[in-house]
């Protein structure tokens, strides 16, 4: 695994988030009462959507987006395997940089050391991902 497979799935690890919200936010609007307010008398032009076209497209977009969270939870997954033999500071380098999407600074705070100490426990991980 290289620093450029890492960037790229850092991006697409961002979207877990974003889907998860739209997820709850599908869920719990398809039930809520402020949901679809459809009314009880037809109109005329034959445009209106019915409630079972409403729930169908509903029901497609949703598995759309938990087909992408389960893809992008693979790739996740795929990431921490590769870290398994990587030594423990190393990894939450490369789990906090890549997975959670965080600034080299934030990185460094996080795992209590100075910025050129967590630079070089990158550069180490890259180093010993690349020859996997």
């Amino acid at each position: 695994m290289t620093k450029g497979d890492l960037y790229h799935a850092r991006d697409r690890l961002r979207e877990v988030t974003q889907l998860r919200e739209r997820l709850d936010t599908m869920e719990g609007g398809i039930y809520s009462p402020k949901g679809q307010q459809l009314s009880r008398t037809p109109r005329g032009g034959g445009g209106g959507r019915t409630m079972e076209d409403i729930v169908a497209a509903h029901g497609k977009l949703q598995d759309r987006y938990y087909r992408q969270l389960r893809e992008l939870l693979q790739l996740q997954l795929e990431i921490e395997q590769a870290c398994i033999p990587l030594p423990p500071m190393e990894r939450m380098v490369i789990r906090a940089r890549y997975i959670e999407g965080k600034p080299w600074d934030v990185v460094a705070k996080d795992i209590g050391y100075e910025a050129a100490q967590t630079h070089r426990f990158h550069s180490n991980a890259l180093r010993l991902l690349a020859a996997v």
